[in-house]
């Protein structure tokens, strides 16, 4: 995963600030800290066979909860989908599953450390597991690509690597930034507890051979291919390693990660889609992708990731309400 900015918090994002007012001041970081650290203690003392059930529940009350009282997410969300979609009489829908849906997220995402392996495995159906089963037992390394959609992508590594699956997953969550309030040091502290639990490579700790060692080892490396890079991320990196695509009709800017190594290695693709069915049943579509070139300039990565890029967009289209981007205060100033 390129990035975990809906990750690392488990309320980011639910102020009722002002609207223009961006300063985020330390008392409300200090509140959604101890209410992450709150919900995290209460789950240790839940029984197991609760847990993901209290989960299911709690998210949509407090989704529904969260619309009413108009936090700045459920405020963000309405503005982006206005902006970028014309079914207006679907808004309000959007709004309240979207919202329902990143609960769910990071509720689970903050109790990965707690959860059973076998309540990790049970938390979505997965579709297409032969074609994971095929590549690995032909000894091809595998390359899976998924998105910000439905399931955040940092739980939907967990549970394949909980149904004993090879897969590391790009990540910052093991990454604890120097801070001096006792209550963020302790809920970042727990961040790396869970990457310390799962499989996760950090960007800077020495990626590329980390990934190399992954294809080698003929695993599955996690990527989120689907990043949208900010004008001064954009900067930060060489030409060769951006690839400029088009996406709802603008011009995204996307990293092309480990898919050259991916493509020296010769990976196989997959592309994995999390989704719900219904308010509580998650399912997990793995698909093989075939690349659209075999070379490795920067205009064949840049075919390669417009493929990839226009499946999330059929995806969008139809269910705008999964696409978790939506959230982003500063998605618009993305696209481009």
């Amino acid at each position: 995963m390129t990035s975990t900015e809906q990750n690392q918090t488990i309320w980011e994002g639910f102020s009722t600030r002002p609207k223009g007012c961006h300063r985020r001041s330390g008392t409300i970081d200090t509140v959604t800290y101890s209410l992450a650290l709150l919900f995290y203690s209460g789950m240790r003392v839940i029984p197991v066979s609760w847990r993901v059930q209290f989960i299911n529940k709690i998210s949509m009350y407090l989704a529904r909860f969260l619309q009413m009282t108009g936090v700045r997410s459920a405020q963000t969300i309405q503005e982006n989908y206005s902006a970028l979609f014309t079914k207006s009489d679907m808004r309000s829908i959007a709004v309240h599953q979207l919202l329902s849906l990143s609960v769910w997220n990071s509720l689970i995402f903050n109790s990965l450390s707690v959860l059973s392996w076998s309540e990790i495995t049970n938390l979505a159906y997965i579709q297409g597991l032969t074609y994971l089963d095929d590549y690995l037992d032909k000894g091809y390394p595998v390359l899976i690509w998924s998105y910000h959609f439905g399931i955040n992508p940092l739980i939907v590594a967990a549970i394949l690597q909980a149904h004993g699956y090879p897969v590391h997953a790009i990540s910052h969550v093991r990454q604890v930034p120097p801070t001096d309030a006792f209550i963020h040091r302790l809920y970042l502290s727990y961040l790396y507890r869970i990457g310390s639990r799962f499989s996760v490579i950090d960007p800077q700790e020495g990626i590329q051979l980390k990934m190399l060692d992954v294809f080698k080892n003929k695993e599955c490396l996690y990527i989120t291919p689907d990043y949208l890079l900010s004008e001064y991320q954009t900067q930060q990196l060489s030409v060769s390693s951006v690839a400029s695509v088009s996406f709802l009709t603008r011009t995204v800017h996307l990293q092309t990660g480990g898919l050259r190594l991916a493509k020296r290695m010769n990976a196989r693709v997959l592309i994995v889609f999390p989704t719900q069915i219904e308010a509580c049943i998650r399912t997990l579509t793995l698909k093989p992708f075939e690349l659209a070139t075999s070379g490795f300039k920067p205009s064949d990565l840049q075919q390669d990731l417009q493929m990839c890029i226009e499946l999330l967009e059929a995806e969008v289209l139809e269910h705008p309400y999964w696409w978790l981007d939506l959230k982003r205060r500063d998605l618009l100033k993305r696209l481009t």
